[in-house]
């Protein structure tokens, strides 16, 4: 129970001195806090708000001694109650049971399984669909396994994309993922679109299967107009295509020609140092050295292009989804969602309208009620601040405890078991195994990547 709160639902209001009652992993009541009500240790004061939800994840590494649950413990410390994993395999099924049963504490997991592309794949382990009969296996396989979305990447055929949202739509999925490069946006048939990708162009065209199509990319950003955007914002309302922009992901991936500057921060403290000297360093790769400092200007030019894209869509009433690409260098789970609410401020969102499109819209598009919302009968993912972050985002940092499916985790619980972690993860005997695996795996795919 929660006493004299301020109840704060982004994008519907609040009200102040109100008591928060939760039964079975649900909310049971909302009601004003009487003066008898008050119990001896039941959190009292301050600002209660629905659990953030990051709509677009990707896995750790299981193969990496107890990385699952330091991604996990991470996500709840930063307020982070609910996660869509948008792409990868069953074991992320697996894991969404071990804490939708409470042997693990952790996010509520929505998932999209594996990616589909054309041929060849950007990556390897995606599922290649290149006929209406792969396409409708695939999507059986989503459907059966027990997944939420289908994931479309870039260099699907035209009719491969018709068809997989055709399969799709009959099982009442929805579609998520990039704009393959021979479609328009406006005909992929995409119910969200991940990091604003194929929007920039008005024409589909062949697939670059080298770096020339980051930086083709990043010109088409650059050289954006306003009639563009305008365009884009009005189509997307009319079809009804939300949009998850991984602001966090483009400004950082403008960054990676500064990599000791980001290895330095002390966020990346939270994680084990094989992230950051290893996993995440592309120097020594070709490609890297093929970029130029010109790319590099191109590339932060492009990014605030996509912030502009970004306002003009919510002020247009699209809707927007708070999202990361945890996974991609140097965005730590959870404290990249706070980053990214802090770039949808800066591209001008007010602070509690990033709050609710972290909330409230991603918990609609999952398709689970209530999530996102506080109210009775909601599901009881709950974060008490000291102060209010919807007003101010530096409030973020006075986050006080952390309601998970009704799993109650206090600031100082939270704060111990990040410092134990941070002393095994960072302790020698971790650090110089994760880092010997690392550095093998670094040989080969540099091997690989010579080969090519």
């Amino acid at each position: 129970m929660f006493s004299n709160v301020t109840v704060v639902n982004p994008g519907a209001g609040r009200e102040a001195q109100r008591t928060v009652r939760v039964e079975g992993g649900r909310i049971a009541s909302i009601e004003p806090t009487g003066a008898d009500e008050l119990e001896p240790g039941t959190p009292e004061g301050g600002y209660l708000l629905p659990g953030l939800v990051d709509m677009h994840v990707h896995g750790a590494d299981p193969s990496i001694d107890g990385q699952e649950a330091l991604f996990s413990l991470l996500y709840l410390a930063h307020g982070v109650t609910a996660l869509r994993n948008t792409g990868g395999g069953s074991d992320q099924l697996a894991e969404r049971e071990r804490i939708a049963r409470g042997d693990e504490a952790g996010p509520r997991i929505f998932a999209c399984g594996p990616l589909h592309d054309g041929q060849p794949p950007i990556w390897a382990f995606s599922t290649v669909v290149e006929t209406p009969a792969q396409a409708e296996q695939a999507v059986a396989y989503v459907a059966d396994a027990g997944f939420d979305c289908v994931k479309v990447y870039e260099r699907l055929l035209p009719e491969a994309q018709a068809a997989l949202v055709r399969a799709a739509r009959e099982r009442r999925l929805p579609v998520v993922g990039h704009v393959p490069d021979r479609v328009r946006f406006e005909d992929a048939g995409i119910d969200d679109i991940q990091h604003l990708r194929g929007i920039e162009r008005a024409e589909g065209r062949e697939p670059i299967l080298d770096v020339r199509r980051m930086v083709r990319r990043h010109q088409d950003w650059a050289a954006l107009s306003a009639e563009r955007i305008d365009y884009v914002a009005r189509t997307s309302l009319a079809k009804g295509i939300a949009y998850t922009p991984t602001l966090a992901l483009i400004e950082r991936g403008s960054r990676m020609d500064r990599l000791d500057a980001q290895m330095a921060e002390p966020v990346m403290r939270l994680l084990p140092r094989f992230y950051s000297a290893l996993s995440w360093d592309p120097r020594g790769f070709s490609w890297y050295a093929e970029i130029g400092e010109s790319d590099w200007a191109l590339a932060r030019a492009a990014h605030r292009s996509a912030a502009r894209m970004v306002a003009a869509l919510f002020r247009a009433g699209v809707r927007i989804h708070a999202g990361t690409d945890v996974g991609n260098p140097f965005l730590v789970p959870g404290a990249s969602l706070h980053e990214e609410l802090r770039q949808l401020v800066a591209a001008g969102l007010t602070p509690e309208e990033a709050w609710l499109s972290a909330t409230r819209w991603p918990g609609e598009f999952l398709r689970e009620p209530g999530l996102g919302t506080l109210e009775p009968g909601a599901p009881a993912d709950l974060l008490l601040f000291r102060e209010d972050p919807t007003r101010d985002l530096a409030a973020l940092d006075t986050l006080q405890a952390v309601v998970a499916d009704g799993r109650l985790y206090r600031r100082e619980t939270l704060d111990d078991a990040l410092e134990a972690s941070q002393r095994l993860y960072r302790g020698w005997l971790y650090d110089t195994v994760s880092m010997a695996i690392g550095t093998r795996r670094r040989d080969a795919a540099l091997a690989a990547a010579r080969e090519e």
